[in-house]
C-alpha cells in the first residue's frame, strides 16, 4: 500500500539471504515503489549507514547492515530503445522479468546472462557476476543511473554514468558508488545455443575448444583428475526442424529433472552418507552425463540453470586463464586433503597454503562429508 511505501517495516524485522549464510536486523526496512520515494528515504537518514538489497543472491555479506535497508525488488522496470539497441533496466528488475519482456516486445534478450535468472539486474552487476561465457553481464553495462550524496554539497543527487574509470568501476561495485536506480545494457536478437557435454582429456585441449565455443564452461569433478566441458556455440543460421525442437524440449526436461532437481537431491542423500559414497559418486559423475550429444535450443535456455531451486552457497573466484593448471592442481590436492585421503601435498601447495597461515588447517576423519565444486571459466579481462 501507499502508507507501507512512505514507513518503515516494523523495527526487529530479521532478514536472511537466499544461501542462509548472512543474517541481520537493520533499524528500519524500506521498500520504495518509485525513485522519488527512495530519493526521500536517502534525504531522511542522511549520514546513516544505508544499505540496498533485492534477491539475496549472494553468498557475500555486503547488503546487512544494523543501519538502513532499501529492498529495490519494486523498482523493476524495464524501458527498451529498439533504435538503439539498447535497454534501461530498473535495479530490481529480475533476469527473468527482463528477458520475457524483451522478447514480447521485439523478439530480443540480453547478449549474456547470469546463470540464475531470479538474479535482480542491479545484483547481478554489483557482484560481477560471471554468466554465459567469458564476457559477464557486467562487461556489457553501457550506461547506469545512480541515487547518492554529492561529494561537496552533501545532497542527495542521481548521477548517470556513461563513460570512464566510473563504469568500469559499476562493473563489481559492491555498493560503493550509491544505490543503483537503473542500468542500460545492449540487446540483440534472440539467438540459439548449440550445447554438447565433453570429457577433456588435459586442461589445454580444453582451452583450445574454447575459441570456437565462446560461450563454453568446465567443472574439475571431485576426486578425480577428469574435466567436463559445455561446450556452447551460437548457432542461429540453424533451422528448427522438428526433430531438432523434440531433442530440444527433451533435453530441457533431461537438464531439470536431473541436473537441477536430481543432482541435488542425491548430494542431499549423500551428505547424510559415509564419505566413501560421496566420493564414489563423484569419481562417477562424468560417466553419468549425457556425452558427446550436440543439442541446440534458445539460448535463454542453454545458457541458464534453476539452481535457485535448493539453498545452497557457492565461493566464486576468478582466475587468469595463464594460472588455471596451477589452480586446478592445488583445488584438487586441497580437496584430497580435506577428504582426509593418503595423498601428499606437493611442496608448491605446502608453501602457498603456509603462506596464507593454512598449513595446519587440515581436517581428519569428517563425520560429515563435504561437497567441493570448481568451476572455472576464462576471462575477460577488458
Amino acid at each position: 500500500t501507499s502508507r507501507s511505501e512512505e514507513l518503515a517495516m516494523t523495527q526487529g524485522r530479521s532478514i536472511e539471504n537466499f544461501g542462509g549464510n548472512v543474517h541481520w536486523t537493520p533499524a528500519k526496512y524500506y521498500q520504495p515503489r518509485t525513485e522519488q520515494k527512495l530519493l526521500s528515504i536517502l534525504e531522511q537518514h542522511r549520514g546513516e549507514q544505508i544499505r540496498a538489497m533485492a534477491s539475496l543472491h549472494s553468498w557475500s555479506p555486503v547488503a546487512a547492515t544494523t543501519g538502513i535497508t532499501i529492498d529495490l525488488k519494486a523498482l523493476n522496470s524495464v524501458r527498451i530503445l529498439p533504435d538503439q539497441k539498447s535497454v534501461w533496466l530498473g535495479a530490481g528488475c529480475t533476469i527473468q522479468r527482463a528477458l520475457d519482456q524483451l522478447r514480447r516486445q521485439g523478439g530480443w534478450t540480453l547478449p549474456a546472462l547470469g546463470a540464475i535468472k531470479k538474479q535482480t539486474i542491479a545484483g547481478a552487476i554489483s557482484t560481477g557476476t560471471h554468466g554465459s561465457g567469458a564476457p559477464g553481464m557486467s562487461h556489457f553495462v553501457q550506461a547506469i543511473r545512480i541515487a547518492r550524496y554529492c561529494p561537496e554539497t552533501k545532497d542527495v543527487v542521481v548521477d548517470e554514468i556513461e563513460d570512464g574509470e566510473e563504469l568500469r568501476a559499476t562493473r563489481c561495485a559492491l555498493g560503493c558508488l550509491g544505490v543503483v536506480l537503473e542500468v542500460r545494457l545492449p540487446i540483440r536478437p534472440v539467438f540459439l545455443v548449440e550445447e554438447t557435454l565433453r570429457v577433456a582429456p588435459s586442461l589445454s585441449s580444453l582451452l583450445v575448444r574454447y575459441s570456437d565455443n565462446p560461450l563454453s564452461f568446465f567443472v574439475q569433478a571431485p576426486y578425480t583428475d577428469e574435466l567436463v566441458i559445455w561446450e556452447r556455440r551460437e548457432v542461429s543460421s540453424v533451422k528448427m526442424t522438428f526433430p531438432r525442437r523434440l531433442l530440444a524440449f527433451l533435453y530441457r526436461a533431461h537438464n531439470f529433472w536431473g541436473v537441477d532437481l536430481g543432482f541435488h537431491i542425491i548430494i542431499s542423500v549423500l551428505t547424510r552418507l559415509k564419505l566413501p559414497a560421496f566420493k564414489k559418486f563423484f569419481r562417477m559423475f562424468p560417466r553419468l552425463l549425457l556425452l558427446d550429444k550436440s543439442v541446440v535450443d534458445d539460448g535463454e535456455h542453454q545458457l541458464t540453470l534453476a539452481h535457485d531451486l535448493f539453498r545452497h552457497e557457492e565461493m566464486e573466484v576468478f582466475i587468469p586463464e595463464e594460472h588455471f593448471q596451477e589452480a586446478l592442481a592445488f583445488i584438487g590436492s586441497v580437496i584430497k586433503l580435506f577428504a582426509d585421503e593418503a595423498a601428499e601435498l606437493s611442496p608448491q601447495t605446502e608453501k602457498q597454503l603456509d603462506k596464507e597461515g593454512l598449513l595446519g588447517a587440515r581436517v581428519g576423519s569428517r563425520t560429515e562429508p563435504q561437497c567441493l565444486y570448481c568451476r572455472a571459466e576464462t576471462l575477460n579481462r577488458r
